[in-house]
């Protein structure tokens, strides 16, 4: 997904006040697709609504412990993350 898609903060999305996520915009035929940011749980504590997962339901295939794969949504990018336990 990433690879084709741009992607950008979006703070009060659609003026709705704290609605905060990621607007993915497609590079092939400019569709957008608003994941929202809830937040996140790190073991610690809870992260601000900037950041937030969004699991796959596809296995990793780099290692066989039934881990899937996230879109781990963050301040400076989004990236995917294959090693989070589900």
């Amino acid at each position: 997904m990433l690879e084709y898609t741009s992607n950008e903060i979006v703070k009060n999305y659609k003026d709705i006040k704290g609605l905060n996520g990621r607007e993915f915009t497609s590079k092939i035929n400019g569709n957008k697709m608003f994941i929202p940011s809830a937040g996140c749980y790190n073991n610690f504590a809870v992260a601000g609504k900037d950041f937030g997962y969004v699991w796959s339901n596809t296995l990793s295939s780099s290692i066989d412990n039934g881990r899937a794969y996230s879109l781990n949504l963050g301040h400076e990018s989004a990236y995917i993350y294959d090693l989070s336990n589900r």
